[in-house]
């Protein structure tokens, strides 16, 4: 690199302006309940203002975690792995994401990449495909009390109260929000179900198979992007 640099400065070095850190521009702002995850994304303008620009619920009673407060924190985790698909949905990759929640565990496993315990190491490999995938960087992780995290947490509840998803929205006065359709994308169900802490990965085959599975997904939902105008029409 010194090399490079004296044979040709323009091109090879930065200035050191560039070295200060950038605001981050999406945030994703996540709860889980055990039956059901809610999802809100955020777009920071240059004045620091924010612009909710996505919501979704998502159902999790599938995972049948019943009232066992021991995958809690696997169904948030599974709630910011879901943050990261919508976000890639919206047709937003290549950047770096500040993440928001009330999940101690689940904000540092996604900020360090580093998640604990067997109950999510399905989710983890799911994760780590999404991240690298769609180039999503968690850079900044922000924990926000229960109560600053209500809208979320309501949206994680929708599949209990029957409520809609666009009557909740509107509640919360975010009526004109677009609607991110987590729950009807065939392939974001395959990822969801793939995120399942019940599903056995003993023995080589079965893991490549599970991994194949994740991949052949994201490379199907990736053809979907492309064309940003039918990402919330999408039902397979």
């Amino acid at each position: 690199m010194l090399y490079l640099v004296s044979f040709d400065e323009q091109q090879y070095s930065r200035r050191i302006q560039s070295f200060r850190p950038e605001q981050l521009r999406y945030i994703i702002e996540f709860d889980a309940s055990l039956s059901g995850a809610g999802i809100l994304w955020y777009e920071r303008l240059d004045d620091g203002t924010e612009v909710t620009i996505g919501g979704s619920a998502v159902d999790l009673r599938s995972f049948e975690f019943g009232s066992d407060s021991s995958f809690q924190n696997t169904a948030e985790y599974i709630g910011c792995t879901l943050g990261l698909t919508g976000l890639a949905l919206l047709g937003i990759k290549d950047v770096d994401i500040e993440i928001r929640g009330d999940s101690v565990a689940a904000l540092t496993w996604a900020e360090t990449e580093r998640p604990r315990g067997e109950l999510v190491t399905n989710a983890s490999m799911v994760f780590t495909l999404l991240v690298i995938n769609f180039g999503l960087d968690i850079k900044k992780s922000v924990h926000i009390s229960g109560e600053d995290n209500w809208r979320c947490d309501k949206l994680s509840r929708l599949s209990e109260s029957q409520e809609g998803l666009r009557e909740a929205l509107m509640g919360m006065e975010l009526g004109t929000t677009r609607i991110v359709n987590l729950q009807d994308n065939c392939h974001v169900q395959k990822l969801l179900s793939s995120c399942s802490p019940k599903r056995c990965l003993n023995g080589e085959q079965k893991f490549l198979d599970f991994w194949g599975e994740i991949r052949g997904a994201l490379e199907e939902m990736s053809r979907e992007v492309i064309d940003n105008s039918i990402v919330f029409t999408i039902n397979c």
